[in-house]
C-alpha cells in the first residue's frame, strides 16, 4: 500500500516550503545566494532524526538542471513528517495555503492550445479582473449605480494588498489572491479626535465581489428572457454598478465563455468583521458571450442613474463647435487632474469659447468647474466656468 504525503499533492514553491519548515520550527543554517538554502531540524531529539536525515535543501534557481529533482525531494521529505507529527504538519500546510487569503480565478476559454490566449484578449481579461476588484471595493463602502472617481483611493489601497498569482495551465486563467484579515479604512485623512473611520476587511470586499458577480449573472439571464434591465437596477444593492457591468462586458466579449471561481480561505474574517465564514468552500459563476448585450445595456442605464457631481478640472482643450444662436458651444477637454483622466465635453458660452481658443493658441491649460453628468458613455460638464491656468505638476498624477 502506498502512503500519500501531503507535500506530494500540494503545489508549493520554494518560498511556501520554507514557510512550512519555519512553522515546524526548522532553522535555515546555510545559503548559497540564489542557488539553495539548507534547513536543519531544531532539536536532535526531534522525531525527524528517525527519518534518514535532519537537514533538507530547498532549491532557489529554476534554471539549474537539478532544480526540479531537489524541489521534489524537499517536498517529499516534508511530506514524510506527516506520519511523525500529522496535526502540526497539517496545520503548517494549512498556514501556507492561507498566507495570501482568498483565491480568485478568472478563466477565459480561447479555443487555442491550453494556457494560450490572443494577446489583446489576455490584456482585456487582466484589465477586466482588476476593474471587478476595484468595483467591489467601492461597493463595500456604499452601494451606487455609478461611482466614477468616488472611493477610488480606498479601492486602490485594497488592490495594493492583493497579489497576482501564477497563470495556470489550461484555458487562460488570471489568478488574484485577496487578503482576508486586516482592515482598510475608508479614509486616511485626519479627523477630529474621537472620530472613528469606518473600515472594511479584505474578506468583506471579496464577499461583496462574489455577491455582485452572482447578482450580475442572474440579471443577465433575466434580461435574455425578458429584455428588461430592471434586474440590474435591483441588483445595485448587491454591489452591481456601472463599473462592474462595464468590466463584465469586456470580459465576456468574444466567442467563448468566461467564468470566475472564488476559493474561500479557511481563515476566518478578522474579529469585528461584518462577514461570516464563507460556505461552501468555493463560489463559481459562469458568464456566456451572449450576456454581452445585457451588460452593455445595463452599463448605459446605471450610468444614467448617477446624480450630477460638482467637479474642478484642468486639462488640454480641442474645440468641437462654436456656440450658435440660442445654443451652447462645446469644447473637448483632455483631463489631467481633478477627476478620473479621460475626455470631458464641456458646454460653453461665446465668451468661454474664446477663452478656450486662447488656451489652445497659447498652449496653456484650461481650468473648468461645473456639474458633471453622464449621458451614455459621454461625460458632460454643464454650468461651467473656464479660466486659463498652469499645467499641474507631476505630484498631481500620483
Amino acid at each position: 500500500m502506498t502512503t500519500q504525503h501531503p507535500a506530494s499533492d500540494v503545489h508549493v514553491d520554494p518560498r511556501s516550503l520554507e514557510q512550512a519548515l519555519t512553522s515546524l520550527g526548522w532553522k535555515m543554517v546555510h545559503e548559497e545566494v540564489d542557488v539553495y538554502r539548507r534547513w536543519r531540524s531544531p532539536d536532535a531529539a526531534d522525531p525527524v532524526s528517525n527519518v534518514v536525515r535532519s537537514t533538507v535543501l530547498v532549491p532557489l534557481d529554476p534554471s539549474r538542471g537539478d532544480y526540479e529533482e531537489l524541489l521534489h525531494d524537499a517536498k517529499y521529505f516534508v511530506g514524510m513528517l506527516t506520519a511523525l507529527n500529522p496535526k502540526r504538519v497539517e496545520q503548517a500546510y494549512a498556514e501556507v495555503s492561507e498566507l495570501s487569503g482568498d483565491t480568485l480565478f478568472f478563466r477565459k476559454d480561447t479555443g487555442m492550445r491550453a494556457g494560450r490566449v490572443p494577446w489583446l484578449e489576455g490584456r482585456v481579461l487582466f484589465d477586466s479582473a482588476e476593474q471587478t476588484l476595484l468595483a467591489a471595493a467601492k461597493a463595500s463602502v456604499t452601494r451606487s449605480a455609478y461611482f466614477g472617481n468616488t472611493h477610488g483611493a480606498f479601492a486602490r489601497r485594497f488592490l495594493d494588498e492583493c497579489v497576482m498569482g501564477q497563470t495556470q495551465v489550461g484555458s487562460f486563467i488570471v489568478t488574484a489572491l485577496t487578503p482576508v484579515s486586516g482592515y482598510f479604512p475608508e479614509s486616511q485623512s485626519r479627523h477630529p479626535k474621537g472620530f472613528i473611520v469606518p473600515s472594511h476587511s479584505g474578506r468583506d470586499i471579496t464577499l461583496r465581489l462574489a455577491e455582485a458577480l452572482e447578482a450580475a449573472q442572474e440579471a443577465a439571464e433575466h434580461y435574455q428572457s425578458t429584455g428588461s434591465i430592471s434586474a440590474f437596477e435591483d441588483s445595485v444593492g448587491s454591489g452591481v454598478s456601472r463599473e462592474m457591468t462595464e468590466a463584465l462586458h469586456s470580459m465576456v466579449s468574444g466567442k467563448f465563455p468566461t467564468d470566475v471561481t472564488v476559493e474561500w480561505s479557511k481563515s476566518s474574517a478578522p474579529v469585528g468583521s461584518t462577514s461570516p465564514s464563507r460556505q461552501p468552500a468555493a463560489t463559481h459563476v459562469e458568464f456566456l458571450p451572449t450576456y454581452a448585450e445585457a451588460f452593455q445595456a445595463a452599463s448605459k442605464k446605471l450610468a444614467s442613474m448617477a446624480p450630477p457631481q460638482d467637479v474642478a478640472l484642468v486639462g488640454w482643450v480641442s474645440v468641437i463647435s462654436r456656440p450658435n444662436r440660442g445654443e451652447s458651444g462645446v469644447i473637448r477637454l483632455q483631463v489631467l487632474s481633478g477627476a478620473a483622466q479621460g475626455i470631458m465635453r464641456v458646454r460653453v458660452s461665446d465668451e468661454q469659447f474664446e477663452i478656450a481658443m486662447e488656451s489652445m493658441r497659447r498652449q496653456e491649460a484650461l481650468s473648468v468647474t461645473g456639474r458633471l453628468e453622464l449621458k451614455g458613455k459621454t461625460r458632460w460638464v454643464d454650468g461651467a466656468r473656464v479660466d486659463l491656468t498652469e499645467f499641474p505638476g507631476d505630484d498631481e498624477y500620483e
